[in-house]
């Protein structure tokens, strides 16, 4: 999970950040500094943002990264774009889901 809080920074911080508790045989993730996050507390959206995703996968084979929830700015048609850095594609998440080739391992 991803969320906007005024009160929270874009750094580190265990109020508003989750460690990732265990990388079990599959896991999903976002990445800030050294921490792999369960869910990243981040400061008030800007259109720019970044955020770095992460995975982990028991055996090889095709993912698929889709939309949970959406509330706030999201549930009001923000876009939500994934860009893959290995095949160098962007996908625009809120049209649909984005199925993905991985190898067995942390990506």
């Amino acid at each position: 999970m991803i969320g906007y809080l005024r009160q929270a920074s874009n750094g580190f911080e265990l109020n508003y950040d989750a460690p990732l508790m265990v990388l079990g045989s599959d896991a999903f993730y976002s990445i800030l500094d050294d921490h792999k996050l369960a869910i990243q507390g981040k400061a008030s959206f800007i259109n720019t943002d970044v955020v770095a995703l992460g995975s982990g996968q028991y055996e090889a084979g095709t993912y698929t990264i889709s939309l949970g929830v959406k509330e706030g700015i999201f549930a009001k048609g923000q876009k939500i774009y994934l860009k893959d850095n290995e095949s160098n594609t962007v996908t625009d998440l809120t049209q649909g889901d984005y199925a993905f080739a991985a190898n067995q391992g942390l990506t």
